[in-house]
């Protein structure tokens, strides 16, 4: 393997070259060395394979042969390559990628340097080490994808809160879906009232004029009746070799081959079909039919939505038609009449709010699962970045950096998860004074209204003269902060010539209040009505919609109110109440978490349908010099349980064949059960859901994973089982 002239040169001994000839043959990376010439002189098994050529037939060579195979771009890489060898000494991370029919398209990441060495006289001797990252790069590929489908999911549901319009929805709904899957049709197929027939009503791809007027027969033949009746996912590799259904017409007269299909659900019975079709054959992945049930999941509950406000819609007429015939017979009674509708319409207004929030509630939990299951891959990966590399300064900030950024993407998916959770968690209550409580919002948001303001000109005075002390209220701080934040964040931002923000506190029997009051453009009416409606915004394009609504929340978690005054040209005024607080001794701070277990040696089974989480948690446990074996299906994990026992299961909450909550009261019929039991979960699951459901657990760790907590939890475990032995 050490070729050409290497191995005549006198200084160079033969123990040398054989060492460099086991060092050539071990490598899993390809190592080639080229002359000036561009003469392949040394090339190990490994590059020859990228050839799919012996050695004998690579080695003296021409390397622009070679690179020729690889594609038109090859030769122009490579010198641009050799250019920065010869000029800096070293050239890293240089990527090749061509196509073969036996493996498909292949990555190769190249590094290369100059080779100097003593009894060597050629000069312009490159040797470069050739690595497959394959793998690498389709694994990227895969969960940019995922991010991009979870994306999409959030933008159809964010346009079906914004709009009442089924068909305009539905039109933008196989838009996306097509553009997104990269597939050349998509289609909402509706069945019709006699349930034999399903109307074309929205698609893209198809040909002129079926949209809206081509059917397709509901039977056991066809694809559609096969659908309907197996209430499953329809995935079909090629329809030219489908045994199960015929395909329909509409396929074949546009060359379908391949294809898959969800079902739309409505209340009583399905809505009809969404589907995807492609001429190219294609294997659609879990992810693609998952991406495809949750719009349909999004669609349902809008058809969901507009039923009840049409029902809605259909009982005002009702009441205003019994209201106006009876107001000529009982006129006596017309105030309480009057005062009987506007309970109604409030009640009705309650009701739309509280579908917008289901609503909203249904798709944060969705996207909250799958974003968190992203960061517990970053963040997990980091951490062990970190215990790897951290003394190394610049490479450790950035992990740093990275690591506070998984960690703020998760308190974000945490509020997003929090949004429509309206149960008073009073553990986390402390007796707060609104009095420091505003000083820390003013400052808090000084560089908004102070340093930013003034770069460029513009004034605001803030008036606190009427902040008088008042009894404590309690509540979770950093939430009653975030409300004062918000509403003087809204103010400011109605106040963009500058002006006024006033500050006042006083108390009324048990109820402690706070007004906000700004000298900005004010609201009409109609604003008024909807500014604490998720999504609502009159700063757009660059307001959320989401400040004023998630303060809304957090008001009626802690049992107060949220009332606003405003009239056109004469600004605003937000007034808060809440109820004074009994006294509280405020919750325990958590133990330190230890960068070390306390047991030593655990034996660890890790179960995750994630395989990028169970691989981080393992090499963790690993480098603490425990035992760990790691599955990704619920199924496996029982197998493993009934025949060895462990110290300790981490196990996921949701998983497509067996879900964790099943994995862990299998426990009971086993003879073998592991000493702890630990939750994974990415969805908002904590101890006391899973005590209801009886899925006996001694902790649950949330996702992203952070280290710290975990360890904490583990020891926490194994302490609490020592004390109760001893």
């Amino acid at each position: 393997m050490i070729d050409k002239d290497i191995t005549h040169q006198p200084d160079i001994s033969l123990q040398t070259i054989g060492f460099f000839e086991k060092l050539l043959r071990a490598s899993a990376d390809g190592i080639m060395i080229a002359d000036a010439s561009h003469n392949i002189i040394v090339a190990n098994e490994a590059f020859c394979e990228f050839f799919q050529h012996k050695r004998s037939e690579i080695i003296e060579t021409d390397l622009f042969y070679w690179l020729e195979q690889l594609g038109p771009d090859a030769i122009k890489i490579w010198t641009t390559l050799e250019t920065t060898v010869h000029t800096k000494g070293i050239c890293r991370d240089v990527e090749f990628n061509f196509t073969t029919e036996q493996y498909g398209t292949r990555y190769l990441s190249v590094n290369a340097s100059v080779l100097e060495r003593v009894g060597i006289e050629e000069t312009g001797v490159i040797v470069s080490i050739w690595r497959d990252v394959t793998q690498q790069k389709k694994a990227e590929k895969k969960l940019q994808l995922r991010e991009k489908q979870q994306a999409v999911i959030a933008n159809i549901g964010l346009f079906t809160l914004s709009t009442t319009d089924i068909c305009k929805l539905m039109d933008e709904a196989v838009n996306q879906v097509a553009k997104t899957l990269e597939v050349e049709f998509c289609k909402i197929l509706e069945l019709l009232p006699n349930g034999m027939d399903l109307l074309l009503r929205n698609g893209v791809g198809w040909n002129k004029g079926l949209v809206g007027n081509a059917t397709i027969s509901v039977d056991t033949k066809s694809q559609a009746g096969h659908s309907l009746s197996s209430k499953t996912p329809i995935i079909v590799r090629d329809y030219r070799k489908e045994t199960r259904f015929n395909p329909p017409k509409l396929l074949k007269d546009h060359g379908v081959v391949s294809g898959a299909s969800v079902i739309i659900d409505d209340i009583e019975k399905p809505y009809g079909i969404l589907g995807i079709h492609t001429t190219k054959q294609r294997i659609f992945t879990k992810d693609d039919i998952n991406f495809l049930q949750s719009i349909a999941n999004i669609l349902a509950d809008a058809l969901k939505r507009k039923r009840l406000e049409d029902d809605l819609k259909d009982l005002n007429k009702s009441l205003e038609i019994r209201v106006t015939n009876r107001t000529n017979e009982l006129s006596q009674k017309n105030k309480e009449l009057l005062s009987e509708i506007s309970e109604r319409k409030q009640m009705e207004e309650t009701l739309l709010q509280s579908e917008k929030l289901k609503a909203l509630g249904v798709m944060s939990s969705g996207v909250a699962h799958e974003f968190n299951n992203i960061l517990a891959i970053i963040m997990g990966y980091a951490q062990l970045m970190q215990q790897g590399y951290g003394d190394h300064k610049k490479l450790g900030k950035s992990i740093r950096v990275i690591i506070e950024a998984a960690k703020d993407g998760a308190e974000i998916v945490r509020r997003m998860q929090e949004f429509t959770n309206q149960k008073k968690d009073a553990t986390q209550y402390v007796l707060v004074d609104m009095k420091d409580m505003i000083q820390q919002a003013i400052e808090y948001t000084m560089p908004k209204w102070k340093h930013m303001a003034q770069a460029n000109g513009i004034d605001y005075h803030i008036d606190t003269t009427g902040v008088r002390e008042t009894p404590a209220v309690s509540g979770n701080n950093a939430e009653l902060k975030e409300v004062m934040v918000n509403i003087i964040n809204n103010a400011l931002d109605a106040m963009p010539e500058g002006g006024t923000l006033t500050f006042s506190t006083w108390k009324t029997n048990n109820t402690v209040f706070v007004s906000i009051s700004d000298t900005g453009e004010g609201m009409y009416e109609d604003v008024q009505k909807q500014i604490f409606d998720p999504f609502f915004s009159t700063k757009l394009p660059t307001g959320s919609g989401l400040g004023l609504s998630a303060a809304y929340g957090i008001m009626v978690r802690h049992g107060g109110k949220t009332m606003v005054e405003s009239e056109v040209g004469n600004g605003s005024t937000f007034i808060l109440s809440l109820p004074m607080s009994e006294e509280l001794s405020g919750p325990s701070l958590p133990s330190d978490p230890t960068r070390s277990f306390k047991e030593n040696s655990l034996n660890i089974l890790i179960v995750d349908d994630e395989e990028y989480v169970c691989e981080f948690l393992s090499e963790f446990f690993i480098d603490g010099g425990h035992t760990v074996q790691k599955v990704c299906s619920g199924k496996e994990a029982i197998k493993i349980l009934q025949h060895e026992s462990f110290d300790l299961l981490l196990c996921d909450l949701v998983m497509p064949d067996i879900t964790g909550k099943d994995v862990i009261k299998t426990l009971d019929t086993l003879d073998k059960k592991p000493q702890k039991v630990g939750l994974i979960t990415g969805w908002n699951y904590n101890v006391e859901d899973a005590d209801k459901e009886n899925v006996k657990v001694d902790f649950i760790i949330k996702k992203p994973i952070d280290f710290d907590e975990l360890l904490n939890k583990i020891n926490q475990a194994f302490s609490l089982s020592k004390t109760v032995k001893a």
